[in-house]
């Protein structure tokens, strides 16, 4: 008879951990709005994406009494994704869990601290493909005129309004998002520029907040971050920095309910359904009983995801802000 470490009852799917998972927010995580999730069935396949040119192209519409009505036609392009498995586990220690107060749910604080590091490193690859100038059509990065520290050079609102004219963005069924690090926003916030946009040249009344000057654009929101991350190895003192950078800044078109890769979209996260996932994040408990007295208990959480960039015009970078 084969003997295997763990009993099928000691490791299990746990439904409520995967909802607890999925719905796990941190307000600094702005990653689940720059780069939207697209639930899919299979961990790897072919995806049609839709051109900007079918939005530009007028064609003839006049038809004669017995003419024949003109046929039209829509480019789109092949790409493909390919989910990576991903996934962190936590110890529970029997000892833990015997001296945890009964408020306490060690489980549910297992699955937090292991979503922490997963949605830290889900942050990093978006704001890498997001705040990479390589990553976007050549029309659509540039450098601002003039570093918005500059209260007297710099022109934000001209650059922004720059940014946004070169963007194919209409239609109630996208949004356009300003993302940046919070070191990015608090120059912008009370630049000169921006301050006077509440009229008359007023340019008291505080920094402006993120509500208005959306208004003031004509744009859905701003999504600022003040997420750091360690730069250095294991072993050497730490070094941190903004996972969204400290001299760029970008306007992002994303679809305001995601559904297809034929709507607009700078970057897209393809992520497989696991089975008895919720949203594709699977909690996972099992029992180690040769670790510690009385054993321990283990939480994990793993899912498998593709950010893609789909449409690279979708959108404008702005470099050498600050």
């Amino acid at each position: 008879m084969t003997a295997y470490p763990i009993s099928p009852r000691d490791a299990h799917v746990n439904a409520a951990l995967s909802d607890f998972a999925s719905s796990y927010v941190n307000s600094q995580f702005i990653a689940e709005d720059v780069s939207p999730v697209l639930l899919v069935n299979k961990e790897s396949d072919s995806f049609w994406k839709r051109s900007r040119i079918d939005q530009a192209t007028i064609v003839n519409d006049r038809v004669g009494a017995r003419s024949s009505i003109n046929e039209i036609n829509y480019e789109v392009e092949e790409a493909s994704y390919n989910c990576i498995g991903r996934g962190l586990k936590h110890p529970i220690p029997e000892a833990l869990k015997l001296n945890a107060d009964p408020a306490l749910n060690v489980q549910q604080i297992g699955t937090a601290t292991v979503m922490q590091y997963i949605k830290l490193a889900r942050e990093d690859r978006v704001a890498t493909l997001v705040m990479t100038s390589g990553n976007w059509a050549s029309g659509n990065t540039g450098a601002a005129a003039a570093v918005w520290t500059d209260d007297v050079a710099g022109a934000p609102i001209d650059d922004m309004h720059t940014a946004l004219e070169a963007i194919p963005f209409n239609g109630e069924d996208v949004m356009v998002l300003g993302v940046c690090s919070d070191l990015v926003w608090n120059d912008l916030s009370i630049h000169p520029q921006v301050m006077s946009l509440r009229g008359g040249g007023n340019t008291g009344g505080g920094p402006v907040t993120k509500d208005e000057l959306a208004a003031f654009l004509g744009i859905d929101g701003f999504r600022v971050s003040k997420v750091h991350k360690n730069t250095a190895n294991l072993g050497v003192t730490a070094s941190y920095s903004r996972v969204w950078g400290s001299t760029t800044f970008a306007f992002v078109v994303v679809p305001r309910q995601m559904s297809s890769t034929e709507q607009m979209a700078f970057s897209v996260t393809f992520r497989a359904n696991l089975p008895g996932s919720s949203g594709g994040m699977r909690a996972r408990e099992w029992h180690e009983p040769g670790q510690g007295i009385g054993g321990t208990d283990f939480v994990a959480v793993e899912l498998k995801d593709d950010e893609k960039i789909v449409q690279n015009d979708a959108g404008y970078l702005l470099t050498s802000v600050r």
